[in-house]
């Protein structure tokens, strides 16, 4: 059976390429499809969500009155003022967090919610992500040692067609083994096999893409590796810790705060 051999990509249609994980048994041979995909920037979309500069100035002032806020619609529980000074920030997942600017240990905890009660919650919740094609998924993962690969069987997308050879790393062997299904194809985004990492020129404009390419990815798999005794309480612990605490931009800095709902208040 003959090597692999790559195709040379299409810069101007911005080509990439991806791997369809063929499905299989874990001890199955690995075998997937290689093919060409364009990966153009995505269209700009005109947000209707607020600014951040926006959005503040809807917060409550710091002598706990709201904007627009009446001796009536306090009187009837319309709009409820809440104690401390409001600010408000974009976490790196882009959502806006409100929180208490200097009250260290507020009653009100910090939230996703606009703290004027009412408030239009379309006017500032994150927009979903436009549908992108092509969908795939982006590998992250360890390569390990080049020594001793494994034989990846490279099959044309037609059932007649032809059959070649690929080295593959033990250690992506055994992640593609893992990930693949049993009943469908996976389409992947792996450099080991997606860069021809012969080709130095494709590999370092390749490389330049990728902050770029894991973005527009449907999600990225991080694989750690084989599961141990240990790897529940480990996983459960980064959950823990990662529900703690916001990392957030606000109109001037990069802030940290108790994440909303975190169950170890600073």
């Amino acid at each position: 059976m003959a090597p692999y051999t790559y195709k040379k990509l299409d810069r101007s249609r911005d080509e990439i390429r991806l791997m369809r994980l063929l499905p299989g048994e874990f001890d199955d041979k690995i075998a997937c499809v290689i093919f060409h995909s364009p990966l153009p920037p995505p269209p700009s979309t005109q947000s209707s969500r607020m600014s951040l500069e926006e959005i503040w100035k809807t917060l409550p002032d710091p002598q706990s009155s709201v904007m627009g806020v009446t001796p009536e619609d306090l009187r009837d529980g319309k709009k409820t003022p809440d104690p401390g000074i409001w600010g408000v920030g974009e976490t790196l997942g882009g959502c806006y967090i409100f929180f208490h600017a200097g009250t260290i240990n507020s009653a009100a905890p910090n939230t996703f919610e606009h703290p004027v009660r009412g408030f239009d919650r379309s006017s500032y919740i994150q927009p979903p992500p436009p549908k992108y094609e092509p969908d795939f998924e982006a590998l992250s993962y360890v390569w390990g040692s080049p020594l001793d690969p494994v034989t990846g069987h490279i099959v044309s997308e037609t059932a007649t067609g032809p059959e070649f050879t690929l080295s593959i790393g033990r250690n992506l062997a055994l992640t593609l083994r893992h990930l693949r299904f049993k009943n469908r194809p996976r389409t992947l985004w792996v450099d080991a096999v997606c860069i021809n990492q012969d080709d130095i020129d494709e590999r370092n404009t390749q490389v330049k893409r990728m902050k770029y390419l894991y973005t527009l990815a449907q999600r990225t798999v991080i694989w750690l590796g084989e599961v141990s005794e240990d790897s529940t309480l480990a996983l459960n612990t980064l959950h823990h810790f990662g529900n703690q605490v916001e990392i957030f931009t606000t109109k001037t800095e990069i802030c940290q705060a108790d994440a909303p709902g975190a169950a170890e208040m600073e």
